[in-house]
């Protein structure tokens, strides 16, 4: 990637150079087992990069291709890679206006991992109403807090 873009968090202007080969990696004597992890880390940060430029069509296309390489090697890598796989599909899907899909992912996750998720733990003990927690909730920042609650970055 384009190392003035990626100092200055300026992904707008990133360049690729690297998008190119990624399907020329998949099926080469360079796709290996020892591989795998490089290249689903090359598919979440080219992933990560599309969603930072707002191309949520190109992210949800690199993140179906993480996903089915998480799922070789019977799934050897699929619980490594699970947590950051599955926020940057829950941001992707909340800023696509599938809020709730996002939602659905986000709580899976924190249930699974014996988080406590009620939406008054979000809230401390500031006193906001069930029905202010609700709306908070269905906002597109519900995807931050809970990704920062978990401790992901950003």
């Amino acid at each position: 990637m384009d190392i003035y873009g990626s100092h200055t968090r300026n992904y707008y202007g990133t360049d690729l150079f690297f998008e190119k080969h990624l399907n020329q990696l998949q099926g080469s004597k360079l796709d290996t087992e020892k591989q795998l992890p490089f290249h689903i880390n090359l598919l979440y940060l080219v992933a990560h990069i599309y969603f930072r430029k707002k191309d949520f069509t190109m992210s949800m296309h690199y993140l179906n291709s993480m996903q089915t390489q998480m799922q070789r090697y019977n799934h050897k890598y699929y619980e490594i890679y699970k947590i950051r796989y599955t926020t940057l599909l829950a941001l992707t899907q909340n800023f696509s206006g599938n809020w709730k899909e996002a939602s659905i992912l986000l709580d899976e996750i924190v249930i699974k991992n014996g988080l406590k998720h009620d939406s008054a733990s979000y809230f401390g003990t500031v006193g906001y109403s069930s029905s202010a927690r609700r709306t908070y909730r269905s906002q597109t920042n519900y995807c931050q807090i809970v990704a920062t609650r978990l401790g992901l970055p950003r």
